[in-house]
């Protein structure tokens, strides 16, 4: 029974299930490479992992008060075999059955997988120090808690990319291949290791456990450094509000339903050019819809992929937020999508939810709308896009397109052509305020 208890306990538990999912992993695609999603995904995992090792490590030496909060110390050999078992999984299946290279992925592996790690054994330990009987409630709270925060910086701020100390960067909800270590992702996790190792240190320093009141005191000069860093993290270049962009952008100009943010070496033939679009886009949107946005839109328009890609997070793609009323554009092919994300705007007014966009978040309905109204693709007719992929065998069951999620089903460029087709086919047969009302 002894020796039964002593290698079906909690670590040697986690330890086999960690292997089993990263073995897992090396069958599924992108994760079965040792790049950005593995590291990811593993961060994710070792982050919550962490936390319950170390709540169980401190409950296990709770009679030893020199070892209890020194996890590292008294598991390193341990620590060191659950992180590094899952890295040379990957490392040896790349291998023997990839050809990528392995440089990059294990640079991600150490800037983004053993920093999250780490940080969920001190969040961990944090836990107990706050309750002991409820360490893993604690600790699971503050781990989400953690892992969900980015979620306000999407919703209120102009990015679609975010950094977090749990699975390290974020690109954006817009797939992006070219991920790479960047030195602004080094200095936001050495940020966060120095705020959290200095975390522990307050936990296990004996001149410091003598302050009265340590407990509120720690808790309240963690939600104070959480707070500061917060507001910091647009200066430090680690979240993008409006004030980053206008700083990089430089160029602002108003018109009667427009204020366009662009890049400050247009010259003047290009910015009247950028205005007129705008406002024609406006119009034929109008015209269709016989309604416009309340308020002036903000239109954010980028030099170039580059810019676009360190201040918003998505390199190529053209996105809008409509709940914001903002559009976020390359210039250089911006006259190609302008009308097609202003509609994503002109939208709003139908949609519902937080993000005012279509019923169920459908995909074939927030696309297939704005991509019916702006009626180009390509410089082609939507309709005859959508004859054409037929006619060239490409078939598509429109129930399927239109159910769900199904709309990521197969390749976009056929979703967008069906979708923004079948769409336009119901506003041509029913009119605009039906297809108003199925939005």
């Amino acid at each position: 029974m002894l020796i039964k208890n002593k290698i079906f306990n909690i670590p040697n538990l986690l330890l086999i299930v960690i292997i089993g999912i990263n073995v897992f992993l090396q069958t599924l695609p992108l994760t079965n490479v040792l790049h950005f999603e593995y590291s990811v995904l593993n961060g994710l995992i070792q982050s919550l992992f962490g936390g319950f090792l170390a709540i169980n490590f401190i409950n296990h030496n709770s009679q030893n008060g020199e070892v209890r909060f020194n996890v590292f110390k008294s598991n390193y050999k341990y620590l060191l075999i659950f992180t590094f078992s899952q890295f040379f999984i990957s490392f040896i299946s790349n291998i023997i059955f990839q050809i990528c290279p392995l440089s990059e992925g294990i640079y991600f592996y150490f800037v983004i997988t053993i920093p999250s790690f780490v940080i969920g054994i001190i969040t961990g330990i944090f836990a107990f120090t706050i309750s002991r009987r409820f360490s893993y409630i604690i600790f699971i709270f503050a781990w989400f808690i953690i892992l969900l925060a980015p979620i306000q910086e999407i919703y209120s701020n102009p990015q679609i990319y975010f950094y977090n100390p749990i699975i390290g960067f974020f690109p954006g909800t817009i797939y992006d291949e070219d991920i790479s270590v960047t030195s602004t992702l080094i200095l936001y996790r050495l940020a966060n290791l120095l705020f959290f190792i200095s975390l522990l240190y307050s936990i296990t320093n004996k001149s410091i456990n003598r302050i009265k009141n340590l407990r509120a005191v720690r808790f309240l000069l963690v939600v104070f450094i959480v707070v500061i860093f917060s507001l910091l993290k647009p200066i430090l270049g680690f979240s993008t509000d409006s004030n980053r962009i206008e700083n990089y952008l430089k160029g602002k100009v108003e018109t009667e339903h427009f204020t366009i943010f662009y890049p400050s070496d247009l010259s003047q033939v290009q910015l009247d050019n950028l205005v007129l679009n705008h406002e024609f886009a406006f119009a034929e949107l109008y015209n269709q819809l016989k309604d416009k946005p309340n308020s002036k839109i903000l239109s954010f328009v980028f030099k170039d992929g580059a810019q676009k890609g360190n201040l918003f997070g998505a390199e190529n793609a053209d996105v809008a937020k409509p709940w914001l009323n903002q559009i976020y554009i390359n210039y250089p092919n911006y006259t190609s999508s302008l009308q097609h994300e202003l509609a994503h705007i002109f939208s709003a007014n139908y949609g519902n939810t937080i993000f005012k966009v279509a019923d169920n978040f459908n995909p074939s309905l927030i696309e297939g709308f704005a991509t019916s109204l702006a009626n180009n693709y390509d410089d082609n007719d939507i309709n005859y896009m959508a004859l054409t992929a037929e006619q060239s065998g490409v078939k598509i069951s429109f129930d399927t397109l239109l159910s769900g999620f199904n709309f990521f089903g197969q390749n976009s460029s056929v979703s967008y052509i069906y979708s923004g087709s079948f769409i336009r086919f119901l506003i041509e047969k029913y009119g605009i305020n039906k297809a108003k009302k199925i939005y």
